[in-house]
């Protein structure tokens, strides 16, 4: 829709990875695939801190019988 906005501030991860993997000559598959599993490893991570979080908030909410 932005054409990735002024100085490419809209665009996300994901078409960042796909961009650096077969739009431009030479193709960067190497970077993109490292790229790629780092992004992968943020989002298990995030996907960790909040199952801790919520862990934390339910054992939280039996201690004060809510």
């Amino acid at each position: 829709m932005t054409g990735g906005g002024p100085a490419q501030a809209t665009n996300v991860v994901s078409f960042f990875i796909y961009h650096q993997a077969f739009s431009e000559f030479p193709f960067r598959y190497g970077y993109a695939s490292a790229a790629a599993v780092i992004f992968g490893l943020a989002v298990l991570a995030a996907m960790g801190l909040q199952g801790l979080f919520v862990s934390r908030a339910q054992r939280e909410r039996k201690d004060y019988g809510i």
